[in-house]
């Protein structure tokens, strides 16, 4: 829930300033689908509205990947189509903070990156058949996860329609 809140801050307050995204953004409507794949990752993905186009803002927390500056996101569906997406940088950040235990503490380093990828409503229909594999251009080595049972494409799907009926 923390974090949650952070992020809706950080893409209220930050992310209209940035360069790469200086056109005024309307957020959609913020439920972000966080995705835990392991114990040290997180990410966690939102859909915003700039224009006439979507933006998928992606938010990885980790302790040792970063986003490249031109990254590449690659969906692939159940039905085996791929969606790749070509996003821009906007933070990689550095958050530093000490762990207790016992008596000694050690200070723990976590990156938090954030990227925008811009997406068609040809590519938003697209995942309402839900997302088999999520693969992200990340250094020092490719963020890729599997997926069983879909958990993102027909949650950002519906909110791709829920704006579209606002419109």
């Amino acid at each position: 829930m923390k974090i949650s809140a952070y992020f809706l801050l950080y893409s209220l307050f930050v992310l209209p300033f940035c360069p790469s995204v200086a056109k005024a953004q309307e957020v959609v409507r913020y439920e972000p689908v966080a995705l835990s794949f392991w114990t040290a990752d997180n990410l966690s993905i939102s859909l915003s509205r700039q224009g006439d186009g979507y933006l998928l803002t992606l938010q990885l927390r980790a302790t040792d990947r970063r986003f490249l500056p031109e990254s590449t996101l690659w969906l692939r569906t159940f039905d085996d189509q791929m969606i790749q997406l070509s996003g821009k940088l906007i933070d990689n950040e550095v958050q530093l903070s000490v762990k207790d235990e016992s008596v000694s503490g050690y200070p723990k380093r976590r990156m938090v990156a954030t990227a925008v990828y811009p997406i068609t409503r040809a590519q938003l229909s697209q995942l309402s058949r839900g997302v088999k594999q999520l693969r992200l251009s990340t250094i020092p080595m490719t963020y890729d996860v599997r997926f069983d049972r879909d958990r993102i494409g027909q949650a950002l799907y519906n909110l791709f329609l829920a704006q579209e009926e606002v419109m």
